[in-house]
């Protein structure tokens, strides 16, 4: 099997397990508190397991510590359009004093353009041709497809999802 191969392979899978998440209810408890994503134009779903739509451009907060005096996690999420259709734009995160932007053609780490892989501040972040991988040891695993999705897991209990 050929690149292209694998990689409908890969996407394949990924698609099985993302219809997967989106037909159970909110009532699931192997996802409440473990995953919060967006795919797609319009589609996300919160730590609490709530789906909604929302078609937009703007910058959001996608994720957050909202029980600690101090904010040592935000991820922050722009899409753009690109030939009439919504893609992910920009990916920001604050993980324990390093700032990271993502987008798909670099990674800025503390406002400096890095090579992947890369570790700094026990943040790692791991790149292919087709995805960006961040792990903090704050307790998240975030994934990108380079494209239109973008999921967070793993999660400390503290973390809580709100967009604005």
């Amino acid at each position: 099997m050929g690149t292209s191969g694998l990689q409908s392979t890969l996407w394949l899978i990924y698609l099985t397990l993302l219809v997967g998440a989106v037909t159970q209810t909110n009532e699931n408890p192997s996802h409440i508190g473990q995953v919060c994503s967006t795919w797609g134009q319009t589609h996300w779903k919160t730590f609490d397991g709530n789906f909604f739509e929302l078609p937009s451009t703007c910058n959001h907060v996608m994720s957050s510590s909202c029980k600690l005096s101090y904010e040592n996690f935000n991820i922050q999420l722009r899409r753009k359009i690109v030939g009439n259709i919504t893609t992910i734009g920009t990916i920001i995160m604050k993980l324990d004093g390093a700032v990271l932007v993502l987008s798909s053609d670099s990674v800025v780490v503390d406002g400096v353009t890095v090579s992947l892989p890369f570790v700094t501040y026990g943040v790692a972040v791991k790149g292919t041709t087709s995805s960006i991988v961040v792990e903090a040891k704050l307790g998240i695993k975030a994934f990108w497809n380079l494209d239109d999705s973008f999921d967070v897991g793993n999660t400390p209990s503290h973390m809580h999802t709100h967009l604005s």
